[in-house]
């Protein structure tokens, strides 16, 4: 836990889906939480949303999440989260 770290947890090096944590000295703070739109590799699927099991298994840890815009790939996630996280938004 020591040290400053960065996980990835959805949208590098693709558009959508972004989530991304860094770590200092055991605490966390979480940088956008957004959606893709699925195409046809996932049929019967619409949305795409990133995987915070990470940030769940850690949730007395994570002092926050930051918004950094509006647009749907950085924030639309969000509302379908929420009730996964409940940590302070900052935006």
């Amino acid at each position: 836990d020591n040290g400053f770290y960065f996980v990835p947890l959805g949208g590098s090096e693709q558009f959508g889906v972004n989530l991304n944590v860094y770590g200092c000295d055991g605490d966390l703070l979480a940088v956008d939480c957004g959606i893709g739109f699925a195409d046809e590799r996932f049929p019967g699927i619409d949305l795409l949303l990133p995987d915070p099991a990470h940030l769940e298994d850690a949730r007395e840890k994570l002092s926050g999440m930051i918004i950094t815009h509006a647009h749907e790939d950085h924030i639309g996630a969000v509302a379908h989260l929420w009730d996964r996280l409940e940590c302070p938004l900052y935006a």
